[in-house]
């Protein structure tokens, strides 16, 4: 499914708090119809940011 998807998205937000980050957007398919919502975490440690999850529900 990842290498079905498609190059545009939609980003509907970010949420934050503290030491993390989460980015949310709406990414449709090539070969599957229909809608995908995605998450992309990152989280601070120090003074490095660092990519804690991806999503795609």
């Amino acid at each position: 499914m990842l290498s079905s998807l498609d190059i545009n998205r939609e980003i509907l937000g970010v949420l934050r708090r503290e030491d993390v980050a989460v980015v949310y957007w709406k990414q449709t398919g090539t070969n599957v119809s229909g809608e995908f919502l995605a998450s992309y975490h990152v989280k601070q440690f120090g003074s490095e940011i660092k990519e804690v999850g991806f999503l795609i529900t």
